[in-house]
């Protein structure tokens, strides 16, 4: 395919992504008063992953391209991206090198998303 084609197929992609991941599965995980069932930390887990695989997706890296970069298994990296792992303050260090972003940069994108869900439901 040509480069504008997947550039749209990857858009589309991150869009289905973001409806999946920001609408459906949040209504799917409140309780009958509307309040978020998770834990701080799992959620914190979920957004550390979305983050990454958003950011895996845009540089065009497969999760096994990114885990040689970090020297880790596939597996590893399918773990982190659907929240069921969080990495160290280490292990994060090196995925931001594979992913060609700064640390700081990364965890600015997490405060963000973390706020925005915050923002849209507020703990009581």
């Amino acid at each position: 395919m040509r480069r504008k084609q997947m550039q749209i197929i990857v858009n589309i992609l991150l869009f289905v992504e973001y409806v999946i991941c920001s609408i459906i599965i949040p209504s799917l995980l409140m309780d009958v008063k509307g309040e978020f069932s998770l834990s701080e930390q799992s959620i914190i887990k979920h957004i550390i992953g979305r983050t990454i695989k958003s950011l895996r997706i845009k540089r065009g890296l497969s999760q096994e391209d990114l885990a040689g970069e970090c020297g880790v298994d596939r597996s590893y990296i399918s773990m982190i991206e659907v929240g069921k792992n969080e990495p160290s303050v280490s292990k994060i260090f090196d995925l931001c090198k594979g992913l060609k972003i700064k640390p700081s940069s990364f965890f600015k994108l997490i405060e963000i998303e973390y706020e925005k869900r915050n923002d849209a439901n507020p703990i009581k």
